[in-house]
């Protein structure tokens, strides 16, 4: 008894000095290192890439989002983690494989008397049959026919996740090259305008200081003048700079560094050619509720929703399982120190019994909220595609007519040249002239810009696109 009290105290004061020496205390991060760590991102940031080497045209500035874009680049890893854990899931239709090796030792020897039934008194002198110190091993397969069934519907859960990963990652893609295209179309024109803002703008402030120095002479004409060359002045820059954030946008969509200067390949056609639709309506929804990437997602969500229901129906089966072993023990009081055994077990856990009607009826609901979603989802897509149709004869006339409204505009300020040409005209409705025909120019190529964008959203010429990268080679 005394060495059992003195081991029981030294092991609650192993105990304690463990719980003292595995408290953790909270540390910051130092701001040299939070400084560290911040320049180091942003060295990764642009890491391992491939410079710009002449004009960027709309398939290069595509392959290149597709290639370096950070959202792409977090979706294909979350495809990666979600095969990994689709192989991890699978491991566990293996059977159970266990391996033991133990070293027994006791302070006293093992040892028994034995008492009879009927009298009472003691039959046998005290006897042992385990010696002291001894080895012990073993190697034991065992294989539950319940839980296979469980980890099989598991690991199609897992299988259907990881395609839903892809349909992700294939989505984002999608929405890339949207952003791309319309970013693009609104940085060339902002390249193709740039200059002429410039040099408006240039005009402009000169005007302004002429008018301001002959103030003294006609104080009323020139604040006039003044006032409706600033006005001019302020919707000039605020267009501009609503241009070069397009270029800003392009660059953060193809990950380039802020600041990188880069040129634009103007596609044959740029700002002419009229996108059309080339499928009727009725097979463009029938092509989205195929290849919307949201739909996909949905179809395979219900599938998961249905394996739960067949993992709640096996919850309530009884388990059988085979156990099979090779065991060794040094003990030499045993007739035979190494064997072999098998067996078959059988059991059952009567309250999945009660629970597992619930647990079957929550996993129904799950099916039917499902079925529900995609109906809420096929919905929404078929929307989306009659609103982009529209949006497109839309988008189309308003282009004709800002394309007729620039042609009258360009018209008017050659005409006022000519007519300043052939007398003294007048420099402050010039330059007005000239900001109206800019401005109608910008316009035009703004509403050419959201023609192109309207026409990406078309599942012909959006979903497609995406899909033959993504399915067409198997790689969903």
């Amino acid at each position: 008894m005394a060495m059992l009290r003195q081991l029981t105290i030294a092991g609650c004061s192993a105990a304690l000095v463990l719980l003292a020496g595995c408290a953790v205390t909270p540390e910051s991060i130092t701001p040299e290192e939070h400084l560290r760590q911040g320049s180091e991102g942003l060295e990764r940031l642009f890491a391992d890439q491939e410079p710009l080497n002449g004009p960027v045209s709309l398939p290069g500035a595509m392959a290149r989002a597709l290639k370096y874009n950070l959202d792409a680049r977090v979706k294909l890893m979350e495809r990666a983690l979600a095969e990994h854990t689709l192989h991890a899931v699978s491991m566990d239709l293996l059977p159970e494989l266990t391996l033991k090796a133990g070293y027994h030792n006791r302070d006293n020897i093992h040892g028994a008397t034995s008492e009879s039934l009927a009298t009472g008194a003691e039959s046998l002198e005290a006897s042992t049959s385990q010696e002291r110190e001894r080895t012990t091993y073993d190697a034991s397969l065992s294989w539950n026919i319940l839980d296979f069934g469980v980890s099989y519907a598991r690991a199609r859960q897992s299988a259907d996740r990881q395609l839903i990963a892809a349909e992700q990652r294939r989505r984002v893609v999608q929405n890339i090259m949207q952003d791309v295209r319309y970013a693009y179309w609104r940085a060339l024109s902002a390249q193709r305008l740039g200059p002429h803002f410039d040099i408006l703008l240039k005009d402009v402030r000169g005007a302004i200081e002429h008018w301001q120095q002959i103030e003294s002479e006609t104080p009323t004409r020139s604040l006039e003048a003044r006032r409706t060359l600033l006005g001019i002045e302020k919707q000039l820059r605020a267009l501009r700079e609503n241009m070069q954030l397009a270029r800003t946008e392009l660059s953060t969509l193809m990950n380039l560094r802020p600041g990188t200067p880069y040129r634009l390949a103007e596609a044959p056609g740029a700002f002419r050619d009229i996108p059309q639709a080339a499928q009727p309506l009725t097979e463009l929804e029938a092509l989205s509720l195929s290849a919307r990437p949201e739909m996909r997602e949905e179809n395979y969500r219900q599938r998961i929703a249905t394996e739960e229901v067949r993992k709640a129906q096996l919850g309530m089966l009884p388990g059988l399982g085979i156990d099979i072993g090779a065991r060794y023990d040094s003990n030499k009081y045993l007739t035979n120190n190494s064997w072999a055994e098998a067996g078959l077990f059988f059991s059952w856990n009567l309250f999945n019994l009660f629970r597992g009607p619930a647990l079957i009826s929550q996993a129904e609901s799950g099916v039917r909220v499902a079925k529900a979603r995609q109906l809420a989802m096929g919905m929404a897509i078929l929307t989306q595609v009659n609103l982009a149709h529209q949006r497109l004869t839309i988008a189309r006339e308003n282009f004709e007519l800002a394309g007729e409204f620039n042609d009258v505009s360009q018209r008017l300020l050659d005409n006022y040249r000519a007519q300043q040409q052939a007398a003294a005209g007048n420099w402050l409705a010039l330059i007005r002239h000239r900001a109206e025909a800019l401005v109608a120019r910008m316009q035009h190529e703004s509403s050419y810009a959201e023609l192109q964008n309207v026409y990406g959203l078309l599942p012909v010429y959006g979903l497609l696109p995406v899909c033959k990268l993504f399915c067409s080679s198997g790689r969903q």
